[in-house]
């Protein structure tokens, strides 16, 4: 199945017809664990599946509470992204004030040189604001010609 994607404006300040098009991802959803689980049936069961799930959560939390970015070759590397309020003086800042507010993840090499071997097609327009519609109408219009 083809990767699909949809043009839309750059964000920014610019008047719209300033602003550059770019391809977007076009999600068809979320795939959940229990889509890939059926997808993975042939190689490894449900329960299997869930506690490798569940220890790799668990591995994870602890080796990055521990200072540690996990790597783990063929997929990426997560990293935990910290987050505090702005400061002029860096000592005017204490550890309670900062906290985790995602991971970051970084895919391995091997696995984007899988995906750009995928087909990719353009989806069908998004609904986009009044000016940004007629905008890409006109886009898709000169495409066509």
């Amino acid at each position: 199945m083809p990767i699909p994607y949809d043009l839309v404006r750059r964000p920014g300040k610019e008047a719209l017809e300033e602003r550059p098009f770019f391809p977007r991802f076009d999600s068809k959803g979320t795939v959940h664990l229990d889509d890939l689980m059926s997808d993975v049936e042939s190689k490894c069961d449900r329960p299997t599946m869930l506690r490798a799930t569940e220890s790799l959560k668990e591995a994870l939390v602890r080796a990055m509470s521990r200072g540690h970015r996990v790597h783990i070759d063929g997929l990426g590397t997560f990293t935990p992204h910290l987050e505090s309020l702005p400061v002029a003086v860096p000592n005017e800042i204490r550890s309670p004030s900062i906290e985790v507010t995602s991971v970051n993840f970084v895919p391995d090499a091997a696995l984007v040189r899988q995906l750009q071997t995928a087909d990719i097609v353009r989806a069908a327009s998004l609904p986009l604001g009044l000016d940004d519609r007629r905008a890409d109408h006109a886009f898709n219009r000169r495409l066509e010609e």
